[in-house]
């Protein structure tokens, strides 16, 4: 997600140009250039099309998809009171449904539960909504990467793992990452029968007030159109898909093969 090329700001249109023509003296090596899901507002995307048109290559953007996010104000009433009249009603009546089941606990990796403990049941709930063989935590080398990389994220302060407990039983779980001064949505799980109780919108709910408390900006909720995040989001941003190809036979068929497809 917001995938981009690595410059220093302001020094696009001389860094790219290079970056190009340095690809292009690979073109015996490929046909097609793809640069998935950059931000449309990317001060490199208009340089980069510049700069692969000059070289000769056909350029088009498209997959454009909608990543949308959640500016943070300072403080939880503040975002509620901004969410329409039925949001409200709504929030209320989901904190009631879980209230009804048992005391409700927001439970944080490295405060209030250990990180190895916490990331397991993280897995675990992961799999119990998608299923062993669905979701991202399939295989054990995923497994073992983000085992790693929580710990790693925990100690430079830039993980926030939390667990939602209600009468005592872990029903959700969140596994989000903090930086540059917002939180990055990544991954959660939950038991198949808390969504009666909205156990997902409520821990959501949490994840955002404890966010406001630590002072940060936003909630990135990645590219998607789940109805969660249009629920909880107030702004948007756009991302899109860069290609350039060689101006070949070979390319051509490609394209006129793909749009067949396609149609």
């Amino acid at each position: 997600e917001h995938l981009d090329v690595l410059v220093r700001p302001g020094t696009e249109a001389d860094v790219v140009p290079r970056l190009v023509e340095g690809l292009r003296e690979r073109t015996g090596r490929w046909d097609a250039l793809l640069l998935e899901r950059v931000p449309a507002a990317s001060p490199t995307l208009p340089a980069l099309e510049a700069a692969l048109r000059a070289n000769g290559l056909e350029v088009e953007r498209g997959n454009e998809q909608a990543s949308p996010y959640l500016p943070l104000p300072d403080a939880w009433d503040a975002l509620l009171a901004a969410k329409s009249r039925n949001f409200r009603k709504q929030w209320r009546s989901s904190a009631n449904r879980l209230a009804a089941e048992g005391e409700v606990r927001l439970l944080l990796a490295g405060r209030d539960v250990g990180l190895d403990e916490a990331f397991e049941r993280l897995i675990q709930l992961h799999r119990a909504r998608w299923g062993p063989d669905d979701g991202s935590f399939r295989t054990p080398r995923y497994v073992e990467f983000h085992r790693r990389l929580s710990r790693a994220m925990a100690e430079a302060g830039d993980l926030l793992l939390a667990l939602l407990e209600v009468g005592g039983r872990t029903v959700a779980a969140r596994y989000d990452f903090v930086h540059g001064g917002k939180v990055w949505c990544f991954q959660g799980g939950r038991l198949p029968e808390a969504e009666r109780m909205r156990a997902g919108t409520a821990l959501t709910g949490l994840v955002l007030e404890e966010a406001i408390r630590r002072g940060l900006a936003e909630y990135d909720f990645l590219s998607g159109e789940d109805d969660y995040k249009r629920r909880w989001a107030t702004a948007e941003r756009t991302l899109v898909d860069l290609e350039a190809f060689r101006p070949t036979l070979r390319t051509r068929l490609y394209r006129a093969v793909r749009a067949l497809r396609g149609a």
